[in-house]
Order: C-alpha cells, then structure tokens, then sequence
C-alpha cells in the first residue's frame, strides 16, 4: 500500500470579488431586517489559488427573522429564468459556476 503525503504547501485561495457583485451584496443586505442568502459565479485561476466572485443572483426564497429557506422548486425556477434569458449552454454554464452562497443574518441591520 503507498504513503499517503500530505503537502504543507497547501495555499488558501484568495477571494477577488468584483465591485458590482460587492455593491449587489451590500444593497441585498441593506433591502430588509430579514435573513437573506444570494449566490454568485466563481471563476478561478488557471492555478486554482484565486476565487474571482461576480454576478450576484438572489433566488426567490422564504425569510423570515432568523431563517431562510431556498427551496429545490426556487432553484429550479432560477434555472428555468436562466434557461430563458440566456439559452441553454449560457444558462447552465452559469448554473454551475454558481459557488459562491452569501448570507446576512437578521442581527445585521
């Protein structure tokens, strides 16, 4: 049986996020007193140490004070959105670049 090595070279990847997607953060989080959660694209670098987030895309979902819920049907509702606006291939490019899940809890006014 081999040696499994675990490399200590390991480097965490930077985050990149563009100023738009940033400012769509910023004014989803100031839009309620609610919970709310939005997903973004993610390209990375060829070398995989950078995380670029853009696009930012806010699913119908059901908040309330200290929860939210994205239920499969809202996703898959966006996906039928992105489906029409952007055409298959376009649509589920986007779709599954989508790694990036953002997050404001109600405490944060």
């Amino acid at each position: 049986m081999g040696t499994i090595r675990i490399s200590s070279e390991f480097k965490k990847p930077r985050v990149v996020i563009d100023r738009q997607a940033y400012d769509d953060m910023i004014s989803i989080a100031n839009a309620t007193h609610k919970e709310v959660a939005w997903f973004c694209l993610v390209d990375w670098s060829e070398n995989g140490e950078m995380a670029f987030v853009h696009e930012v895309y806010l699913p119908k979902q059901q908040a309330q004070t200290t929860t939210v819920e994205i239920e499969p049907e809202h996703l898959a509702a966006m996906l039928d959105e992105f489906l029409a606006t952007y055409g298959q291939n376009e649509a589920l490019d986007k779709f599954n670049r989508m790694h990036s899940w953002g997050h404001k809890p109600a405490a944060i006014a």
